[in-house]
């Protein structure tokens, strides 16, 4: 904190700042503009060095992860990724249970409702992200149509990984459902026992 006697110190010491960068002026002709351009040329602030920097290493990461995905899935028998390809193998294992579940709860009630409600929204999720899936596998064996499925890849992960939440969430919801209606299932049959 600033108390009265040091007030004049402290702008002293900023008039000694002030004049050691004199700000550059563009007033006063043609002669003083090319002299700023000259005084400027060749460098760059702290704040806009940071930039770029940031920007090629962006771009730097960004080309690793193109190069690497047009690689695996060049080498890849399938044509995908192998990040891809578990996300499929899972997609397809899940809606195979989940057809299941319509023959498991086929009385009436409410909540055998909501839980076949529930395996339908989330068979049709799955359903989805294995389409979104077939769109980035590569058709034929070439580096060209590899790097393309790479770089769709790279494009569209947001999406996939948008599609992977909604489908943990739903899943969570579902296993929620089922736990509910085992615990309904298990005291109507304790009601007889006792």
């Amino acid at each position: 904190m600033l108390c009265r006697r040091s007030l004049p110190a402290a702008a002293a010491k900023c008039a000694k700042i002030r004049s050691a960068f004199p700000a550059p002026t563009i007033s006063g002709g043609p002669d003083s503009r090319s002299k700023f351009r000259r005084s400027y040329q060749g460098k760059m602030d702290p704040l806009s060095g940071l930039a770029v920097a940031s920007s090629v290493v962006q771009l730097t990461d960004f080309m690793f992860k193109l190069v690497s995905g047009a690689r695996c899935i060049y080498r890849s028998a399938a044509g995908a990724t192998a990040e891809n390809e578990t996300l499929e193998n899972l997609s397809s294992r899940l809606q195979e249970l989940l057809l299941q579940i319509p023959d498991l709860f086929k009385a009436g009630d409410h909540l055998s409702k909501e839980v076949v409600t529930m395996a339908d929204s989330c068979r049709d999720t799955a359903k989805e992200l294995l389409l979104a899936l077939a769109e980035l596998k590569r058709k034929d064996k070439t580096v060209w149509k590899s790097f393309r499925a790479a770089l769709k890849a790279v494009w569209h992960q947001d999406r996939i990984n948008a599609i992977c939440t909604t489908l943990s969430r739903m899943q969570w919801v579902l296993i929620t459902q089922l736990q509910f209606a085992i615990m309904q299932v298990y005291l109507f049959c304790r009601q007889f026992d006792a």
